[in-house]
């Protein structure tokens, strides 16, 4: 039983490999470095996600 496991184990491994890389071809995984540097709270939902920690004064 433990033989045959394998083949399906690896098989469900190369095909998530090639749906993640299709999905990064095709949308892209990260935001913008911009988008990254000023938080994804704000670029996403226009508001920061936790405001009492804010450093603007």
């Amino acid at each position: 039983m433990v033989k045959s496991l394998r083949p399906m184990t690896a098989d469900g491994c190369h095909l998530s490999l090639v749906v993640w890389w299709l999905l990064k071809l095709l949308f892209g995984l990260r935001i913008s470095a911009e988008d990254e540097y000023q938080g994804a709270d704000i670029s996403e939902c226009g508001m920061e996600a936790y405001p009492e920690f804010s450093n603007k004064a």
